[in-house]
């Protein structure tokens, strides 16, 4: 995703209250298996300064989208949300990813590292 669309979607997420957040049941079950947090979650999607990327995917009436974020330099969170579900405002996650591997290699194609600008 480009800088510009990146860019839109961090306001679009900014824009939302932590009330406006819901976890499905699988991404509640997912932070406790994995040891997670919800309100570190919130955090990041509330304050998305970390947000690298976003992978867009059209999926019936409503758009997935799955925000990559840079924990660490050797951990990324993935997160597959839906926005404004159903015409209500809210952003729905699907499911709860951490991936203990580098980030750059997550976000470039075939694990090639990416040049820095």
């Amino acid at each position: 995703m480009n800088k510009k669309d990146l860019k839109k979607i961090k306001d679009k997420l900014k824009s939302y209250s932590k009330n406006d957040i819901v976890f499905s049941n699988h991404a509640k079950l997912q932070i406790i298996l994995r040891e997670g947090n919800q309100e570190f979650v919130v955090s990041q999607i509330l304050n998305p300064k970390n947000l690298i990327d976003v992978v867009v995917d059209k999926k019936e009436n409503n758009l997935k989208y799955v925000l990559i974020f840079k924990i660490s330099n050797s951990k990324t969170m993935k997160l597959p949300i839906i926005l404004d579900k159903k015409g209500k405002k809210e952003l729905y996650i699907i499911t709860y990813i951490m991936r203990y591997r580098k980030w750059k290699k997550i976000i470039s194609p075939f694990g090639k590292r990416l040049k820095k600008n």
